[in-house]
């Protein structure tokens, strides 16, 4: 989407939406903007950036998500043609969260429908890489196949705001293995907006291989259990950055990790 069409449809929203609830519309006008030049931020990433309980552009897994929805969010009625403004919402097929967005008023919400950056043209045909989608919950490639699609269900959340999930998330990285997983994560998240091959692989070298398999991401999953609120955490953390390790090593996104 041209810069200067982005930026009139931004201003259309922000005087066309009474009633919305404006913290979330102003960071949802923010994240519009951006763009993703590598393979990772998705819907989830997109929904944690909405709410604050993330400021790094990288790929959340679905067990990430759902630490949130089940320590933090209190699931409430869904009225998809009169949203809850602030609401996350969530879409799942024959029993599986696959995708999420963020209410910003009444009709709108805020989604992205690709963990692709680079690769979005060629799966999407859009040129515009890694596109956020700030329009009617109507127009949603997802939630428009609720009663459409049998296996196709959608939820409501209202979820703590980002003060309150800050002070646990501080708690829990009091652990040097958890701190260690959020530092890396978050930078990783940095290499987004590398657009050059060849500085991603400059960045993607040796010395942060090495830094990478010291985390024994492997272990960590195979080890951890979600029985705890802080095991919850960690084992999210830990999904998240596998995945996002992979996807800026592997020609193919969906190569299992193996490290």
């Amino acid at each position: 989407m041209p810069g200067r069409f982005l930026t009139a449809f931004i201003l259309f929203f922000s005087f066309a939406l009474p009633g919305q609830a404006t913290g979330i519309l102003e960071q949802a006008t923010i994240i519009a903007r951006m763009s993703s030049y590598q393979d990772g931020p998705n819907c989830f990433n997109t929904s944690l950036l909405s709410l604050g309980y993330t400021r790094t552009q990288v790929y959340t897994s679905s067990a990430e998500i759902e630490h949130y929805l089940k320590h933090h969010c209190q699931e409430i009625p869904l009225n998809l043609k009169k949203l809850e403004p602030e609401t996350l919402l969530t879409y799942s097929e024959d029993g599986y969260l696959v995708h999420s967005a963020v209410a910003v008023s009444k009709e709108n919400i805020l989604e992205k429908n690709s963990l692709y950056g680079s690769k979005h043209h060629e799966v999407f045909g859009d040129p515009a890489p890694g596109k956020y989608l700030l329009h009617p919950v109507k127009q949603s490639a997802f939630f428009s196949q609720i009663g459409k699609k049998e296996n196709a269900h959608a939820r409501a959340y209202r979820c703590q705001n980002a003060t309150q999930v800050s002070v646990h998330q501080t708690q829990f990285e009091s652990d040097d293995s958890i701190r260690r997983l959020k530092e890396f994560l978050t930078f990783i998240g940095t290499v987004q907006k590398i657009q050059n091959p060849t500085d991603l692989a400059a960045k993607m070298n040796s010395e942060l291989l090495q830094k990478f398999k010291s985390l024994r991401i492997s272990e960590a999953l195979e080890a951890s259990s979600s029985s705890t609120q802080k095991e919850s955490y960690r084992l999210s953390l830990a999904e998240s950055l596998a995945y996002q390790w992979n996807l800026l090593n592997c020609s193919d996104a969906y190569v299992k990790y193996d490290e």
